[in-house]
């Protein structure tokens, strides 16, 4: 009899941790269960919206298709834009920089040069500054020859 309670009580600590552990063990599995629920949720929303991507890109490429087509009917040959640099009507000697010379000398800014002469107005202000600093040096070493 003295040994039934200590076997008892034993069986009894062994029920209690292997409930424990089947409950942490139950828990666990309904974690796992809601997140691979979640991500296949996910996955299925993703793959909708794939596609519905997919179905765009293939509207979009027979609207390509279609644009390309009416393109290549109505296709007329471009006569290539003279820039205003080279216009038939501007001096032949005259490159770039003489250009934007003389404009500027002509009192235009900066903004109307680039337009007229179809180039960036950075090309413009570099080209200017340039020749105020070489003019600069030129007139500081003719006061020095004198």
């Amino acid at each position: 009899m003295e040994l039934i309670i200590p076997v008892a009580g034993l069986l009894l600590l062994v029920c209690v941790v292997f409930a424990i552990l089947f409950l942490m063990l139950r828990s666990r599995i309904q974690r796992l269960a809601r997140q691979v629920r979640s991500r296949d949720k996910a996955a299925t929303n993703l793959a909708s919206e794939l596609e519905a991507q997919a179905l765009l890109v293939r509207q979009m490429s027979m609207d390509l298709e279609e644009l390309r087509r009416q393109l290549a009917h109505h296709q007329e040959p471009v006569q290539p834009s003279v820039p205003l640099w080279a216009s038939p009507d501007l001096p032949v000697n005259l490159n770039r920089r003489g250009q934007i010379l003389r404009l500027s000398r002509k009192g235009k800014s900066v903004a109307e040069i680039a337009h007229d002469l179809n180039v960036a107005q950075g090309e413009v202000e570099l080209l200017l500054k340039v020749h105020d600093l070489s003019s600069g040096m030129s007139e500081s070493e003719n006061s020095e020859k004198k």
